[in-house]
C-alpha cells in the first residue's frame, strides 16, 4: 500500500520537475552567452594604417572593424590635428588611447557607442605678483661719519633715492633678489644684496684715491693738484672735523708739514690765540673767502677747506702782504638738492687733566735757596733770620701766624715774597684736577638755482 502511494506521487510531480530543470538550464546558458558577447565587444581587435588622416577617417575605419559607433560634434573634432597611427591586431581601448594621445579630445564607451568630447582645459594658475619689500639703512664713510646725499638705486632700474643729512635712506625693492647700487662723489660705488633683509647694517663707502684730481685754491683761482708745481698743501674739511678742538688754529696743528703753530703767553686755554709761521719764518697772510681775517675768530665747523701756500712762487700774487706765505680758508656754502632747508647740529664733549705737574718748594726751602744764591753772588741775604724764623713758625703752627705781613714802606699793602710766611702751592690752587670742555654747533643751509644760504652758530 505504501509503495503505491509513493509511486503515484512521483508520477505526479515528474513533469513539473522536468520543466523547472529545463528553465534553469536555459537561464544559465543565456547568462553565459551575454557575458561572452560583452567580452567579445570589449576585446575587439583593430588594425590601422593612417598617415595624415583626419579624425573622421579614423572613426570610420574603427567602426567598420568593430561595429562600434562614434558619437561626436563636428566642431569638437575640427579642433583635432592630423592622425598618424599604425597598429596591428591591437586592443580597441589601447587603440583609442593611442588615437587620442596629444589630441584635444577624450572618449568614453557606453555599450557599443564611443562618445567623443573635448579635453577639459584646466585654467593656468599664474604665480602671484612679487610683494615689494621696504628696505632701510644708514650709509657712512670709513671714518664712521654719515654720508649725506648718496645715491641709492635699484640695479637695472631707474627707481632710487638719496640719503638724508644723517646718512639714512629707505626704498622699496620688487623682491628679495634685487640689489642696491650706492654711489657718491669721492667714494667708490658699492653694490649690496638684499637677501630678505628689511634693515641693512651700516653700509661703509670707501673713499676714492683722487688726491691728484682735488681742486686746490691758489690765490684768485683754482687748479687741480696735478697742475701745481709750487709748494701748496690742501687740507680737506673732513680732516678738520675729525679733530674736536676749540678753535681753528688748534685744529691745524700737525696737519700741514712746515706749518708751525705755537701758543702765546695765554697758554692753551680754549680762546687762546695761536702763533703761526711757515718753515720757521714770519707770520703768514691769512685770507678767509678772499678777505683778511684772524683765523682764531673763525668757527671751525664753518671751514670747507684750507690751502697753505708755502713758497714765494705760489704766494707771489699777494706781493708784499705775503712774504712768509699765505693761508687760504674757504668756508662752507649753502644749497640743497631740493632747495629745502637742512638743519644740522653737532656737539663735542671733552675732559682734560694735567699730565704731570712739578712739585712746588715750601716757603722755607724757597727762602734758603734764594739766600744761597745771593751768597754765591756775593750779596747780602734776601731773607733775614727773623723772616726765616717766622716762616718756620708758620709751618709749625699755621693758625697762630699770618700768611703774610704788611709792607713796612706802605702798611696798606701786603709785603712781597720776603715778607710772606705761607707755603702756597699755586698749581694746586689755580689748576683743577680735571676740566670739562664742550662745543655746540648749529647750522641751517638750503636754497638752489642761484639763491643759497648758510647760517651757523657755535658755543664753546
Amino acid at each position: 500500500m505504501q509503495k503505491d502511494v509513493t509511486a503515484r506521487w512521483l508520477k505526479a510531480i515528474a513533469p513539473r520537475a522536468k520543466l523547472l530543470l529545463i528553465m534553469r538550464f536555459t537561464a544559465f546558458f543565456l547568462l553565459i552567452a551575454a557575458i561572452h558577447v560583452q567580452a567579445n565587444g570589449y576585446s575587439q581587435r583593430v588594425s590601422l594604417q593612417l598617415k595624415n588622416a583626419t579624425m573622421q577617417e579614423a572613426f570610420n575605419s574603427i567602426s567598420k572593424q568593430t561595429g562600434y559607433q562614434f558619437l561626436y560634434n563636428d566642431e569638437t573634432i575640427a579642433k583635432a590635428g592630423p592622425v598618424n597611427l599604425s597598429t596591428k591586431n591591437s586592443d580597441l581601448v589601447k587603440t583609442l588611447d593611442l588615437l587620442f594621445r596629444d589630441q584635444p579630445l577624450t572618449y568614453s564607451i557606453s555599450g557599443t557607442t564611443i562618445v567623443i568630447k573635448p579635453v577639459r582645459q584646466v585654467p593656468e594658475q599664474k604665480p602671484p605678483p612679487p610683494v615689494a619689500i621696504g628696505i632701510r639703512g644708514i650709509i657712512v664713510d670709513d671714518d664712521g661719519v654719515p654720508v649725506a646725499g648718496a645715491s641709492v638705486t635699484i640695479k637695472g632700474q631707474k627707481n632710487g633715492t638719496t640719503t638724508g643729512s644723517d646718512g639714512s635712506f629707505s626704498i622699496e625693492v620688487p623682491d628679495s633678489r634685487a640689489r642696491l647700487v650706492i654711489s657718491h662723489i669721492g667714494f667708490e660705488n658699492r653694490e649690496i644684496a638684499i637677501d630678505n633683509k628689511a634693515a641693512l647694517e651700516r653700509i661703509v663707502l670707501v673713499k676714492q684715491n683722487t688726491s691728484l684730481n682735488d681742486v686746490v685754491v691758489t690765490g684768485y683761482a683754482s687748479q687741480r693738484r696735478t697742475n701745481i708745481s709750487g709748494a701748496v698743501e690742501s687740507i680737506n674739511g673732513k680732516v678738520l672735523n675729525a679733530r674736536p678742538q676749540g678753535n681753528a688754529g688748534q685744529m691745524l696743528q700737525g696737519v700741514s708739514p712746515g706749518l708751525n703753530i705755537s701758543t702765546n703767553n695765554t697758554g692753551g686755554e680754549p680762546d687762546a690765540n695761536m702763533n703761526f709761521n711757515i718753515r720757521g719764518m714770519g707770520a703768514p697772510f691769512v685770507l678767509v673767502d678772499g678777505m683778511p681775517m684772524n683765523i682764531n675768530q673763525l668757527n671751525p665747523a664753518d671751514i670747507e677747506s684750507i690751502s697753505v701756500l708755502k713758497d714765494a712762487s705760489s704766494a707771489a700774487i699777494y706781493g708784499a702782504y705775503a712774504p712768509y706765505g699765505v693761508i687760504l680758508i674757504t668756508t662752507k656754502k649753502g644749497g640743497s638738492a631740493d632747495g629745502k632747508p637742512n638743519l644740522s647740529y653737532n656737539s663735542d664733549f671733552a675732559w682734560s687733566a694735567p699730565t704731570r705737574l712739578p712739585r712746588m718748594a715750601n716757603g722755607l726751602e724757597f727762602a734758603k735757596s734764594w739766600n744761597d744764591a745771593a751768597a754765591n753772588a756775593g750779596m747780602a741775604p734776601i731773607f733775614s733770620d727773623e723772616i726765616i724764623s717766622r716762616i718756620q713758625q708758620y709751618m709749625n703752627d699755621p693758625s697762630g701766624t699770618d700768611g703774610t705781613a704788611p709792607d713796612p714802606l706802605d702798611p696798606t699793602k701786603w709785603g712781597k715774597h720776603e715778607y710772606a710766611n705761607a707755603s702756597t702751592d699755586w698749581y694746586d690752587v689755580l689748576l683743577k684736577k680735571w676740566s670739562l670742555r664742550q662745543k655746540h654747533n648749529l647750522t641751517v643751509n638750503g636754497g638752489k638755482d642761484g639763491f643759497t644760504y648758510y647760517l651757523s652758530g657755535g658755543f664753546l
